[in-house]
């Protein structure tokens, strides 16, 4: 250890300082991770039973279901299953029970009380998307979650089980960029009682968030990694916010228009969010899987609002329902076949908290009694890769120099290699003991990641001008008067080159420039070519 502490500290001194911190203080290392839930939708004719949906959530560690009326059945089924549940109100409801105070008490013992605390209630949740300019269902909403929640509150559990409502991203005006975000009209009249009362009563709003659907109508201004989570540099600047996916700027223009209506403090729950595998534009499986691989890997971690807060988030849905109304699209969320069978067949896309806990794995561990060791090689591989990937992707590729480049690769193979050793210890008394060890590296890991990130926003200001000292246009001063790192000092010698080539139109110019920024090669042969060859 000591001969690889000093190989990596002539390559950089901070790669030993965090070593030492994961290897000696690792499991002190806590990172809060987001509660993930998937939505039951039940709209389909080829739908498994309900006992079955329980013990699918249950053998995916699928830990929290959204259901969007009460299914007696299904309760049933989730009686002693530990699963908890936000449980739906159809808008058919809505009038009634803002009207009658006597039907609210009823709907609540029928419906909660004659399973608590067998089913493991979350949160209540009154109305779906209602539009306050279509129609007039608009004025029962606060109505029947005012007497909901009194219901609620007459049994004693208005601390255990959270009442709100759902809304959608359409109602949100001025959403670009996300600071301007703000109900209007129609909308601020609608949510403005709403929001009060939640924030008197502390409960969180649920919102739905589809970068899909903003992309899949808008492709002219969209870009689809910018949607996938999949952008390389920032798309949005907003202030001191910078923004590079779909997801963070409608959420955060929806923190804005919350606090604008009075809610600053008020939690916001992604109640639904995800892609298509078919039936629209860029709706495919890969697209699909990239979403919602990213979309895990992101929300751990908060917005450029509210950084460090993870959210609260649904994936739309468990199965595909053939028998969903509106576009061909809205038939394909599925995240599982109506066989049971997952979509993204033995793809490593989501792991909720552990190592263990796999959605779309070959045979997942946590199903495993007799605890093979082909079972935990094969994922545990798959894992390992993965994390390399998404820590290589996120870090390696914007060090400076091809030493630092080195270190960052030496540490992460270390790291992976511990928690291998880690992961693979035989004796089942030490399996908790080794999950922790797991967890706990692979939050450090993501913790890497972010500071990976920030870099990667140094850098991008220091080319865009946007840090003292530095104008991101070359003048007079030498490249080392600058004081620039190696990659900004490139890209700046490179702009200056493309500023003199008058012929260039927008468009290509930016991917010049994207292309010279993401390779180093390229940026080489560029300076160095003539003039009349450039």
């Amino acid at each position: 250890m000591a001969v690889f502490l000093a190989t990596i500290s002539c390559f950089n001194p901070f790669l030993v300082s965090l070593l030492l911190q994961l290897v000696l203080f690792l499991p002190n290392f806590h990172q809060t991770d987001a509660k993930i839930g998937v939505c039951n939708g039940q709209l389909g004719n080829n739908l498994p039973s309900n006992q079955e949906v329980v013990d699918l959530y249950k053998s995916n560690g699928i830990q929290i279901m959204r259901m969007y009326y009460p299914n007696q059945q299904a309760l049933e089924a989730l009686k002693g299953s530990n699963i908890e549940l936000v449980l739906g109100i159809p808008n058919d409801d809505l009038q009634r029970l803002a009207n009658d105070t006597a039907f609210a008490s009823k709907w609540v013992h029928d419906n909660v009380m004659n399973y608590y605390p067998s089913v493991k209630f979350r949160t209540i949740a009154i109305g779906n998307e209602v539009n306050p300019n279509d129609g007039p269902l608009a004025q029962y909403v606060l109505s029947a979650m005012s007497n909901i929640y009194d219901a609620i509150a007459y049994a004693g559990l208005k601390d255990q089980i959270k009442v709100s409502t759902v809304t959608y991203a359409a109602l949100i005006s001025n959403s670009f960029p996300p600071s301007r975000g703000s109900f209007e009209g129609a909308s601020r009249s609608f949510m403005e009682p709403i929001i009060n009362f939640l924030r008197n009563t502390n409960n969180p709003l649920l919102v739905n968030i589809y970068p899909y659907f903003s992309y899949a109508s808008n492709p002219q201004d969209l870009s689809l990694p910018y949607a996938l989570f999949n952008s390389r540099g920032v798309v949005v600047q907003d202030g001191e916010l910078s923004y590079r996916n779909v997801f963070d700027a409608m959420l955060d223009a929806t923190y804005s228009a919350v606090e604008k209506a009075g809610g600053p403090n008020v939690e916001i729950v992604v109640s639904e969010t995800g892609w298509p595998s078919a039936g629209g534009t860029a709706a495919s499986v890969e697209n699909a899987e990239t979403y919602y691989k990213n979309l895990l890997n992101h929300v751990k971690g908060g917005t450029p609002k509210r950084p460090g807060r993870a959210i609260e988030t649904y994936l739309y849905e468990l199965f595909d329902e053939n028998q969903k109304p509106g576009a061909e699209s809205e038939k394909h969320f599925g995240l599982f076949l109506p066989n049971k069978q997952p979509k993204y067949v033995k793809r490593v896309f989501w792991c909720s908290g552990t190592i263990e806990k796999c959605v779309g794995t070959m045979d997942p561990i946590a199903d495993s009694d007799d605890d093979s060791e082909d079972e935990e090689v094969v994922v545990l591989l798959s894992l390992l890769l993965y994390e390399y990937y998404n820590m290589y992707y996120n870090y390696c590729m914007v060090w400076d120099s091809l030493m630092d480049f080195v270190g960052c690769n030496v540490f992460i193979g270390v790291t992976i290699v511990i928690e291998c050793s880690l992961y693979t210890v035989k004796s089942k008394g030490k399996r908790k003991k080794r999950d922790s060890f797991a967890a706990n590296i692979s939050n450090a890991l993501s913790q890497f990641a972010e500071n990976g990130k920030r870099r990667v926003d140094v850098l991008e200001k220091k080319l865009h001008g946007s840090l003292p000292g530095y104008s991101g246009v070359r003048g007079s001063a030498s490249i080392g008067e600058m004081g620039l790192s190696p990659l900004a000092a490139g890209m700046a010698e490179c702009q200056a080159l493309l500023n003199t080539m008058k012929d260039l139109d927008e468009d290509l110019y930016y991917k010049i420039l994207e292309k010279l920024h993401d390779d180093v090669l390229w940026r080489q042969i560029f300076m160095d070519m003539p003039e009349q060859r450039r």
